[in-house]
């Protein structure tokens, strides 16, 4: 069964809070979310459900149900879920990320994270290089930045990158 793998890194935060787990969202991430959202709705069916990850982060989070609120604007809106996963912190280790990937019985998968987690994994999923490597910077994930990766199972090097997309706000 074909799977579907799409990293989002969350939007640009604010600068500063009481901690990093609690920054926020600024305005212009608002945008980039909304802006994913309408390019993943032109490239899902309608009658594909998707599941969403988001690290346990504010900006995770904030991104995430950003682009469900952005989705359902949309004419070919999927059935959507959207939940919380420690997986998904910024240090986490692609090989655990795909694990835990392997053990979910869904398809059509989103995951919202952090840098250097959302290069690792595109890096691991796509050319097979191991996060300890320094050559994962070849997928470029800046704020708001989205990649889907399709496979027929999930693993090292399996994958095919469908689509990217980069906000830009000009």
């Amino acid at each position: 069964m074909k799977k579907t793998i799409t990293i989002l890194r969350h939007g640009e935060a604010e600068p500063f809070s009481d901690s990093d787990v609690n920054r926020n969202l600024t305005e212009n991430a608002l945008l980039g979310s909304r802006s994913a959202a309408k390019a993943l709705a032109e490239f899902v069916s309608a009658d594909q459900r998707l599941d969403i990850f988001y690290s346990p982060f504010n900006r995770t989070k904030q991104t995430a149900f950003t682009l469900v609120k952005a989705l359902s604007c949309f004419a070919n809106t999927p059935e959507i879920a959207c939940l919380p996963s420690n997986f998904l912190l910024e240090n986490s280790a692609p090989q655990s990320v795909v694990s835990w990937l392997k053990s979910l019985d869904m398809t059509n998968i989103m995951l919202v994270s952090h840098q250097p987690l959302v290069s690792r994994l595109a890096a691991w999923l796509v050319d097979g290089v191991l996060d300890d490597s320094q050559n994962y910077h070849q997928h470029s994930f800046s704020p708001g930045s989205m990649m889907v990766i399709e496979a027929d199972f999930i693993d090292r090097g399996c994958g095919v990158v469908s689509l990217t997309h980069h906000f830009n706000r000009n």
